[in-house]
């Protein structure tokens, strides 16, 4: 007679009390199984952690075994499985919120991940290091401050580091320290003047352990919370000494250039925050990345000079850096080497580039900057796909303004059709039909109150007539004029 199972597959008298977590650890002690299944384990137990592990019992317990395996798994031969093992540990606490179901747990483990960073230089162990620093950021983001009392400690240790690990140690430290600067912008005007020294030359506690404050309640380190009084926040008080703060931000400054682009980015991003922070700290000091993150074909660090410009507006670029911005952007979008993807963006960049009266663009214009002498660029080529097209001909109806008479700028957004007009006049259906009625809707509903209407409806009357297969498509059309002007 067949035995009863439960949903897990186990019959129901054997069904595991805490999970199946356990049997996952069992299978990463066996010594029959390789490193590479083990290593497929782990991103199965990471992966469905809520699943496996019912219960902080049962989490206990499998954060103790890995933990074990931990230990027990030399560095030199086994680097990458044991950093692997790190990231499962941290996402199993951090899904199961052990910081407040069983904080001595999740401090215990912090206490190991200081451990392995605090070994500077050693080229063995460069790899769990490294983990163990992106553990660590990832811990200090969901709960922030959580390592404030810290931030000496790590300061010294980016300062000795030599090891290709640097960014991992820098990007922990600008994480931490933008959390301690909005520590002590939340805390009140009450500030001595040597607090932010004390906070970054003063070792408030020893490296290891990891204390939480008297007053310790879960909600104290609430990334909800701390998002909120982001948004809310104030500046430093103008009494604090910042002189170590530049120093810091100085030093990291001088240190971008080891980094990788998306290191770079991640610690720009810190650092921008620690400067809108305190009012001593000007954003001239990002100056000096303008040129490499104007001119770089990276698109995420050309990325960072638009999230320069909208945070800061007009303090640290001139009319001529936003000139030298358009031209490189315009380069770019009809540059033929980059995939269309990049052009795109390179557009959208351009409708929603930030001026300096708004900080969050939601409306497409055009910059001011772009001026007539520009206007040539934007026009669609032979070797465009038909979205550049369509979205340089959206440009385009904005750089022009028809009058209510005929006039220059009608019959040039006219003529600028002939791109997608040309296999259209010849009966081709399919999408540069539909892309050439959707640049004409844009235009109509852009300029409604012209002289451009009239030429919009004499080329679809004319296109209508010349091919009566294009019914459906001028029907759609006029459907979609009809909400928007009535009459």
């Amino acid at each position: 007679m067949r035995k009863e199972r439960n949903q897990s597959g186990y019959p129901a008298a054997m069904a595991p009390p805490y999970g199946l977590g356990h049997v996952v650890c069992d299978a990463l002690f066996s010594e029959d199984i390789g490193e590479t299944l083990k290593t497929q384990l782990l991103d199965i137990l990471q992966e469905n952690s809520s699943d496996l592990l019912i219960s902080n019992t049962s989490v206990e317990q499998t954060i103790g075994s890995l933990t074990n395996i931990y230990h027990q798994t030399s560095t030199e031969e086994a680097s990458f499985y044991k950093s692997h093992i790190l990231v499962t540990i941290t996402t199993i606490l951090i899904e199961h919120n052990q910081l407040e179901h069983q904080t001595k747990l999740f401090l215990e483990f912090v206490d190991l991940l200081l451990g392995v960073i605090s070994r500077i230089n050693d080229g063995a162990s460069r790899q769990t290091r490294r983990t163990a620093c992106e553990c660590m950021k990832e811990i200090e983001i969901i709960y922030p401050e959580l390592l404030v009392r810290k931030l000496e400690h790590l300061y010294a240790m980016t300062q000795l580091e030599n090891t290709c690990v640097l960014q991992s140690y820098m990007s922990l430290f600008t994480t931490v320290l933008k959390h301690g600067v909005i520590s002590l912008v939340n805390s009140g005007n009450q500030l001595a003047d040597n607090e932010l020294i004390d906070l970054l030359c003063h070792r408030k506690e020893p490296l290891k352990p990891l204390t939480l404050p008297d007053n310790f309640a879960p909600e104290m380190f609430t990334l909800v919370r701390k998002v909120k009084e982001m948004f809310s926040i104030g500046q430093l008080p103008s009494n604090v000494d910042t002189k170590e703060l530049k120093r810091a931000i100085s030093f990291l400054m001088e240190a971008l250039s080891l980094m990788t682009s998306s290191c770079l980015f991640y610690v720009m991003l810190q650092l921008m925050d620690c400067v809108s922070l305190v009012h001593d700290l000007s954003p001239a000091i990002f100056k000096s990345r303008f040129i490499q993150c104007v001119c770089t074909a990276d698109f995420p660090l050309f990325h960072l000079v638009f999230l320069l410009k909208s945070r800061f507006h007009g303090e640290l670029f001139t009319d001529s850096d936003e000139e030298l911005i358009i031209r490189r952007l315009l380069i770019y979008a009809n540059n033929p080497s980059f995939t269309s993807g990049h052009r795109l963006l390179c557009y959208d960049w351009l409708l929603h580039f930030p001026e300096n009266q708004v900080m969050f663009k939601t409306t497409k214009d055009i910059p001011a900057t772009l001026d007539y002498s520009y206007y040539a660029s934007l026009f669609p080529r032979v070797f465009d796909d038909i979205n550049t097209k369509v979205t340089k001909l959206n440009v385009l109806s904005l750089c022009f303004e028809p009058g209510n008479t005929p006039d220059s700028a009608a019959a040039m957004l006219m003529s600028s059709l002939v791109c997608l007009h040309k296999s259209v006049h010849y009966g081709v259906t399919g999408r540069p039909a539909i892309a050439l009625y959707r640049v004409l809707f844009t235009y109509y509903r852009r300029h409604q109150n012209t002289t451009l209407v009239d030429d919009i409806y004499k080329f679809i009357l004319s296109l209508f007539m010349e091919h009566p297969k294009f019914a459906s498509q001028t029907i759609d059309f006029l459907e979609y004029i009809r909400e928007i002007t009535a009459d």
